[in-house]
């Protein structure tokens, strides 16, 4: 006898997963893609709106970083809020790579914020454990707005 699965799906723990704040949003597509397409696409709309923006921009000078901001090796990082708090996750800050800013894009269901710190910043906020580490030599952190407010400086 041959059974329909698709018959015990419970579709509400689909739509559960869900953050509603981006539905119908400018961001609702980004919101949804997979983390690596985020990635990618993230770095191609940020470079763009910089430029647009009257910044200079220019390629990366080596595999450890993401471009050049305004003369000065550039790691981007980006983030949407967490489904049901009022934070972002920033994953895979590296403290040993070639970058002397790291930029962090902040997608808000209509929105978009750019903010940035030193590099010298970042390690601080690592040594008080602000920034955490997560896997290998990679750290993530999860700030409200903010505390991103109170730690960088809003370019955007």
């Amino acid at each position: 006898m041959s059974s329909k699965l698709i018959d015990y799906v419970d579709f509400s723990i689909i739509k559960e997963s869900i953050d509603i704040r981006y539905v119908g949003s400018k961001f609702e597509v980004y919101k949804n893609l997979l983390p690596i397409q985020k990635g990618a696409v993230s770095e191609r709309i940020v470079k763009d709106v910089l430029k647009k923006a009257g910044y200079s921009v220019e390629p990366k000078v080596n595999l450890e970083h993401d471009f050049v901001f305004e003369g000065i090796k550039t790691e981007l990082k980006s983030g949407t809020l967490n489904k049901d708090i009022e934070a972002f996750s920033f994953l895979q800050i590296r403290k040993d790579y070639d970058y002397d800013k790291l930029m962090l894009a902040v997608f808000l269901p209509n929105d978009l914020r750019i903010f940035t710190m030193d590099k010298s910043k970042v390690m601080e906020l690592i040594e008080t454990g602000l920034i955490r580490p997560c896997q290998d030599s990679m750290y993530k952190w999860n700030p409200t707005m903010n505390e991103l407010i109170e730690n960088t400086i809003e370019i955007i």
